[in-house]
């Protein structure tokens, strides 16, 4: 009977082990189902931080662009103006130098035909 009684205790034994363990992998399956919960909310956070990062660092490319075209054809603007101003610059001065030389050479032959008359 003392045999029967020890198999009793020892089923019994095992059996309550069974239930620990039990217990035991149902603690551990609900702390993994709460690791990869809280490591899927991190990892979708920083996705969606990213993709904030990465529509704000689009947005101030574009800006930046647009600043770079509008500058850019300013720039154009102004040295098409300057171009156009040198040029009319140095068309008046030709013009002058060109009156002052007929000026100059008119005095010149007055001075040779003064000369030639008094002469």
């Amino acid at each position: 009977m003392t045999v029967i009684v020890e198999q009793i205790d020892e089923l019994q034994a095992a059996q309550q082990e069974i239930r620990n363990l039990k217990i035991t992998i149902q603690a551990l399956r609900e702390k993994i189902e709460t690791v990869n919960f809280d490591k899927d909310n991190t990892v979708s956070a920083a996705i969606s931080e990213s993709n904030e990062q990465i529509q704000q660092l689009r947005a101030t490319v574009i800006a930046m662009h647009d600043e770079m075209e509008l500058l850019k054809f300013n720039f154009e603007d102004k040295m098409e103006k300057l171009t156009s101003n040198t040029r009319d610059e140095s068309r008046q001065m030709q013009e002058t130098i060109r009156k002052l030389r007929g000026r100059l050479d008119f005095q010149t032959n007055q001075k040779k035909q003064n000369h030639e008359i008094k002469s």
